[in-house]
This record gives structure tokens, sequence and C-alpha cells, in this order.
């Protein structure tokens, strides 16, 4: 998925989520970490908890990242993702 170079802020509520879910501060986390592996850290496990932690807090389901593998590649690749469900 595509981020645009003008990324605005990341949504609070996804980074407090982000933040909670990998341990890692909000201040370091950036649109451009990538979810997985070296970024946020995230593995699959985490990604589980992720999963069903967007399900909650944003009504997003499996199916729909199915869908949209790409969405998990960056921060600002799930925000995006998400912006555009919000606008559908």
């Amino acid at each position: 998925m595509q981020v645009p170079e003008q990324m605005p802020l990341i949504n609070q509520k996804l980074l407090t989520l982000l933040s909670r879910i990998s341990g890692q501060p909000e201040h370091v986390i950036t649109p451009d970490m990538p979810l997985l592996g070296k970024g946020l850290g995230l593995d699959s496990l985490s990604g589980t908890v992720l999963l069903t932690a967007l399900e909650a807090e944003f009504g997003v389901t499996l199916d729909d990242i199915d869908l949209h593998m790409d969405a998990l590649d960056s921060v600002g690749a799930l925000q995006v993702f998400l912006l555009r469900r919000e606008e559908e």
C-alpha cells in the first residue's frame, strides 16, 4: 500500500494501541516503521493481538485485512487503510 509522502500524524488511537501491543514508547513510532520484525517488533502472537484490537477499536475484520495484506506493511500503511475504510 502506497503511503503518501505527506503522511499526517499517526492517529492517537492507533498510536496508543500500537504502543500498548508492541511495548514501544509512542514517541518512537513513525509512519514508515514496519509493523513486523525489526520495525515495531510485532511477531505472530502480537500480530494476532493487533488484529483483534483493530477489530474492537476500528471495526476492522480479518476479512478486511486479508483483502489488503499490504496494510500491515508499516504503521503508515495501516493508518492509510483505516482512513480509507472510514471514507467508505
